[in-house]
């Protein structure tokens, strides 16, 4: 029975009962001292009437009394419909409401295709291709992490909605896709250090500013950041004054992500919070370089600066939940399959 059949019901209830209770009124009134059969029997009809009637009619009455604002007495029996939030209860007539996830490239709004992962109020995750659907009702709260922590073409995307009193909705998301990046230093000479011709020459005590320059791809690039880290020999470098800026800002140091393991068990790793980096533009900074008194930097183990972009995960160990965005996932595997390096070659 639908909500339309079961409101006529109701209401039929409610008129019946009315009904019944006036001819018992009219009954007691008339009745005198005298048995009268008839009206005794109509009498005992009316109760029995009555009797039957009132259950149906108390929920016709509640039913009227939650639509005019009234609210449900305690112990009426009233039809159990989807109610959507807001302080204000409403009741929704639909039931079921196909939710279709949709993902798309931020810059040329084409399809990113791939899998999404989605959790209706919490429950355990379940997966579903790119533009296709599944079923919700009103009311519930859809999580969708886009892109399922799988994709190593496009940077997953979070997003949180509550389901609408309608038939049909559209979650959707706009990614950004990974590109090239391309990490220049330069010496105090103003050359790109290559390697071969073009070096940075470093002395016992010597601190040196190297200009440096980051670029990435248009259209493309690395939406949450990530982490530049920077490895040296211990013994050569003085730790605590090595330093990055980028577009005239000191970059803070944080903890180096596990997944990136030493080049040499000699070297360390100062690890910096990359901001974001999207499109083509040139980002230019310091690298601030400090040999440590009474030593001399050799040639062999020369200084070297990574990127690692930061993306969400799936937390297995707190139970399938979205988490990050971070370089690493809580097994210490990269949360995005990028990785850009470049050498300081010194002298």
């Amino acid at each position: 029975m639908d909500i339309g059949q079961l409101t006529l019901a109701l209401n039929l209830g409610t008129i019946l009962g009315v009904v019944a209770l006036v001819f018992l009124i009219w009954a007691i009134a008339t009745e005198k001292r005298k048995k009268d059969t008839k009206k005794t029997l109509f009498w005992i009809g009316g109760i029995a009437a009555l009797m039957f009637i009132l259950p149906i009619a108390g929920v016709g009455l509640n039913f009227f009394g939650t639509q005019l604002g009234g609210g449900v007495q305690t112990g009426a029996v009233v039809p159990t419909l989807p109610t959507l939030g807001g302080g204000t209860t409403k009741v929704c007539a639909v039931e079921d409401t196909t939710i279709t996830l949709s993902s798309v490239n931020k810059y040329t709004e084409v399809s990113t295709g791939g899998t999404h992962r989605y959790r209706i109020n919490g429950n355990p995750a379940l997966t579903v291709s790119d533009a296709s659907t599944f079923t919700a009702s009103p009311g519930d709260t859809v999580a969708v992490l886009f892109g399922n922590e799988t994709d190593g073409t496009y940077f997953g995307a979070l997003n949180t909605e509550v389901i609408g009193c309608q038939g049909t909705q559209t979650i959707s998301s706009k990614r950004v896709q990974n590109g090239t990046m391309s990490i220049n230093v330069y010496n105090e000479e103003g050359n790109q250090i290559n390697g071969n011709a073009e070096n940075e020459t470093l002395a016992t005590g010597d601190i040196a500013s190297l200009k440096w320059e980051v670029r990435g791809t248009n259209e493309q690039g690395y939406p949450f950041g990530g982490i530049f880290m920077l490895e040296v020999n211990k013994s050569d470098y003085d730790e605590g004054n090595l330093k990055l800026f980028l577009d005239g800002t000191e970059l803070s140091k944080t903890t180096t992500p596990d997944v990136q393991a030493l080049s040499s068990v000699d070297n360390t790793i100062i690890s910096f919070l990359a901001p974001a980096i999207e499109g083509a533009a040139l980002h230019t900074g310091t690298i601030i370089l400090d040999v440590d008194s009474g030593t001399n930097p050799g040639n062999t183990n020369d200084p070297v600066i990574r990127f690692r972009p930061y993306d969400y995960f799936i937390n297995e160990d707190t139970g399938g939940s979205y988490d990050g965005p971070a370089a690493e996932d809580e097994d210490n595997a990269a949360s995005f399959g990028h990785l850009t390096s470049t050498t300081i070659h010194v002298n």
